[in-house]
This record gives structure tokens, sequence and C-alpha cells, in this order.
């Protein structure tokens, strides 16, 4: 319940305001069977029109109070878990984008996108229904009892009977029925992460024309969840028949014994009306506290599932240096870093300084892009240090590290929105930055800044969407501009003629990431991964005499891409 007393400390006057309007709705609802008695004894059966009347008005007063009691306690319930799940939203992606990669590794995004949705939905309804029902249904019950109770003691035994047997049904399938709603939410995500997979995959599916087997897949994940519902169905079905059982046999010994007291001048008519309502109330009662419970119990499968990621804490912790002057940029001293005890980087050691062109080249795996998460310390190593600017990368603001690097991902996507608004994402620029670096990136198919961008950028080529990506980073006035594989869907003429612009136009460390040796050759220098080590860091000349890895990566490669 931690989650809840945390989102719901703000929000007293909801807690207590609406249940207790929908208090005095209750109070007003066991009041009205006393009072049809009262119309029935003295009204119907003397026939009295006048005290009928009266009687009648009463009710219509009572159902006003019931009705604006009933409307104010569900804007209070609304309001409340409205504002909790708007905030639990906006702190869950607050909490996303502050975690390192290291602990968004530990979650899938199917994981991340049920926990924002369904999770917190869940507990947004658990919010909602206590404050509107949460105190009606028990007060209600035992309200009833007690009703029951003065109007004839002995009647009271079969409210009290009947409202223990029926809390006994509803413990016994609230206990077998809530292991089974925890296996839904965990299918439900299981099914979330297929459909993902499967969207974000279609056409690898039906290149390799594996459409039916990926259809079984998921057949088999839904005929899963198909089965645990319908369990779930059957024995949550059991409680409606059974509690009509209960509740008919109940009315039906209270008409029976009703009667009789009524022939003993024990009760009178009225009596046994108000007696077959408590009944009837008792019995709505307990059947919405069943739902309630299995609900509630859904919400906290949700909240331990909610806590999993804002328990989270960012493994990095920031100093408090925006700058620092120093010809080194970024130095690597004996670095190892391992992803899930899988060496990935062994005893890294070299060093970058202001203004070179740097390349890194390695075979698939060989640890290019974690050499570039932990130079930007989105990542800290397992061993050695990073510096930057000459000192420890630990003792810089967060801030001053993503103002200092500009990255353009091999795989980065476009924002639904228009061209300008995917360029200026960091900030505003002039209109002269925006078109330099749109001529620098070779995006020439620009026409307008305020063109559409479909979701994903599905309307631009995968080379034109490289080159937006490209001249977005290029905007950014940082000092670092790293091109992690981003001219692999350009074709060897235009990674050429970018390249060339980039170094004429910008004055600033450029980092680039690829496996094409075309790319990097004219680079100041290149550092070479092979399995997780640097087998050399020197010029492209130097490196095809003494490098094989270099050599081998440079001769499987076409000679055109070689003397472009």
């Amino acid at each position: 319940m931690r989650l809840y007393r945390y989102y719901l400390k703000d929000y007293k006057f909801h807690l207590i305001f609406g249940p207790l309007f929908k208090l005095v709705e209750v109070v007003f609802e066991l009041i009205v069977p006393l009072v049809m008695r009262d119309l029935i004894n003295n009204g119907i059966l003397l026939k009295d029109v006048n005290y009928v009347i009266k009687r009648g008005l009463l009710l219509f007063l009572f159902a006003i109070i019931g009705l604006s009691s009933t409307i104010i306690c569900q804007y209070l319930a609304s309001s409340c878990c409205q504002k909790v799940a708007t905030k639990m939203r906006y702190d869950g992606i607050r909490k996303i984008t502050s975690l390192s990669k290291k602990e968004l590794d530990d979650f899938s995004s199917s994981q991340l996108l049920t926990r924002m949705t369904s999770d917190i939905y869940q507990v947004q309804t658990s919010i909602a229904l206590f404050i509107r029902l949460a105190v009606r249904a028990p007060f209600l019950v035992i309200g009833s009892i007690i009703m029951t109770y003065i109007l004839n003691p002995y009647m009271a035994i079969i409210f009290v009977v009947s409202a223990c047997l029926l809390a006994f049904i509803i413990y016994l399938v609230m206990k077998i029925s809530i292991p089974k709603s925890k296996a839904i939410l965990e299918n439900m995500e299981e099914l979330s992460s297929k459909t993902m997979e499967n969207l974000q995959g279609v056409r690898l599916v039906r290149s390799f024309n594996q459409e039916q087997k990926e259809q079984a897949k998921f057949k088999k994940i839904l005929d899963n969840n198909l089965s645990l519902n319908l369990k779930l169905g059957k024995i949550s079905s059991l409680l409606n028949p059974l509690s009509y059982v209960i509740t008919s046999t109940s009315i039906v010994l209270i008409l029976y014994f009703g009667g009789y007291f009524v022939s003993q001048n024990a009760l009178k008519s009225g009596d046994v009306y108000a007696l077959t309502y408590y009944m009837t109330q008792i019995f709505l009662a307990i059947v919405v506290l069943a739902n309630l419970v299995l609900i509630f119990n859904k919400s906290l499968a949700s909240e331990k599932r909610l806590l999993q990621l804002f328990d989270k804490k960012s493994s990095l912790q920031y100093g408090d240096i925006n700058d620092h002057e120093s010809d080194e940029l970024i130095k690597f001293s004996d670095v190892s870093f391992a992803y899930n005890q899988n060496d990935t980087l062994k005893k890294i050691s070299f060093t970058i300084k202001k203004g070179e062109q740097i390349g890194i080249i390695g075979s698939t795996a060989s640890g290019k892009s974690t050499l570039i998460y932990l130079m930007m310390r989105l990542y800290d190593p397992q061993e050695g240090v990073i510096y930057f600017k000459g000192r420890n990368i630990k003792d810089y603001t967060k801030k001053s590290l993503i103002d200092a690097f500009s990255l353009v991902f091999q795989n980065q996507k476009l924002e639904t929105g228009t061209i300008y608004s995917n360029l200026t994402l960091s900030k505003k620029y002039s209109e002269e930055e925006i078109k330099l670096a749109l001529d620098v990136a070779c995006c020439d198919f620009v026409k307008c800044l305020d063109d559409e961008v479909l979701r994903d950028g599905k309307n631009f080529s995968g080379g034109q969407k490289k080159r937006l990506n490209l001249a977005c980073g290029l905007l950014k006035k940082s000092e670092v501009l790293i091109l992690d594989d981003a001219f692999s869907a350009l074709d060897y003429k235009t990674d050429l003629e970018v390249r060339k612009k980039i170094k004429e136009n910008y004055q600033k460390t450029i980092i680039y990431i690829t496996e094409r040796v075309s790319s990097i050759k004219d680079c100041d220098r290149i550092i070479v991964l092979d399995n997780g080590r640097i087998d050399g860091f020197d010029t492209h000349e130097n490196l095809l005499q003494y490098s094989k890895v270099y050599q081998e990566l440079a001769l499987s490669q076409s000679r055109e891409g070689l003397n472009d």
C-alpha cells in the first residue's frame, strides 16, 4: 500500500468527504424501508391518503438528498483517481528518463508500456471504487442487520446466517481467483510483448515467409490467455448463482416466518416488506464487496509491478563540475565493462584530443557502441577510469555531459510532427543554422520545414531519415559529435560528400562508428576493436601496415569503397 499512501496523501479531502457523502446516501437508504413500512401499515392498510402523500413526499426528499450525495461522491472519486493517475504517469515517465541504461535493461519495452497503461489504470480504478463503494457496502450490510434486529430479533438470525454464508462463498471464490488474476496480468504482459515484436518485425517475418509460424506462436499465447480467463470466469460465475440461492432461500424464510409473526400480531405487513428489502440490500452489498475485493487484489498486484519501476534508482551519481579546460578531451584508462558477467570491453586505454576526427571500427559485437555509451556516461565501467577534459567523468553534472555530446544513433527514429520540430528537439536555431545543417547533411529533398513527418518517419526513406537525424545532431552546439553508423544507409558518393562538408563547416571533435573502412580512412586516428580489446589506434596508413584486424576489414570491402 506504499504507493497508495504516497500518491493519496495530497487528496485527504477527497478521501474523507467522498466516503462521507456516500455514507449519507447509505443512511437514507436504510431509512427508506422504515418509511415504506409506515406507509404500508399506517397509510395503505388504513386507507389514509394524506398519510400516503406525506410519506411519498418524504421518500422523494430522501431520493433528492441521496442523489445529491451520490453525485458529489462520484465527482470527488473521479477527480481524485484521475489526478493520481495523471501524476503517476508523469512520475513514471520522469523515472524512466532518469534511469541509466543499466537499470532500463531490466525492463523490456512491453513491460514498461504495460506498467504505464494497464497497471496504472488498475490502481486508478481501485481508488475510484474505494471512495465510492468501500464504505457503502460494509455499512449497508451492518446497518441492514441492525435495522432487522430492531424490527424483530428473531428474524435477525436469518440475516446473520445468510450474511455469513455469503461471506464464506465470497472468500472461497476470492481465494481461488486471486492467483489466476495475477497469472492473467503476467500473460497480458507477454501478449503485449509478442504483439510489439510482430509489429516491429513484420517485414522480416514476411521476407522469410514465417507468417504462419509467428501466428502459431501468437495463437499459443492467446489460447493460454483464453484458458486463464475461462477458468477465472467459471469460478467467478459461481458467485452470483450461489448468492442468489442463499438470498432467495433467505427471502422465502423471511416471508414464511414473517407471515407467521403477522398472524400472531408480532409483525405487520409493512415490517415484512422492510425485512425483504433489507435482505435484498445485503445481497447486493456483498456482491459489490466481492467485486471490490477482486479489483483491489488486482490493483495490489499492479502496485507491486509499479513499485518495481518506481523503486529503481539510477546507479549513476553526478558531481558538480560544469566545465574544465584540458587539451585531452576524452581519456580511457584500463576500462573494462561487461553485460551480465559477459565481458564486452577489456582493459581499454586511449586518449582523444580536442578537434580530432576519430574513427571506431570493428566486427559485429566488438564493443563499438558500448564504448560510446561509456564515453557519454550512459553506463559506468566495472573497472578503470574515464576522464573528460582531464577530470573524472563522474565529477561532472548530468547537464554538462548531455550538452557536451551529440549522438546520432544507428536506428534513430523521427518524431511525429514536422521537419522543423524534429530538427529543433534540443533548442531553437536560426534559419541560417538550419539551412547549413541541412546542406551539410545533403538533405536536398527538404523543400519546406513545415512538411509533415508521419509516425516513425514512414514518409521518408531510410537514407533520408539518416540525413535528417544527422542534421539534427549537427545543429546541437556540442563539443563532441558521435555518429553511430549514421552513414550505413547512404551510398558511397553521398557518404563522402557528407563527411567532407562536416569537416569543412564544423570545428568540433567528431567520432565515427562504422563498419566501412571508406567512411573513416581520412580520420586523424582510428580505433580498431577486436573482441572487446583495442587491436590498434593509429592512422589509416599505419593500421594497414600492422593491424591484422584492420587489414582483413579493408580487404573484405570493395575497391571502390576504399578509393572514394
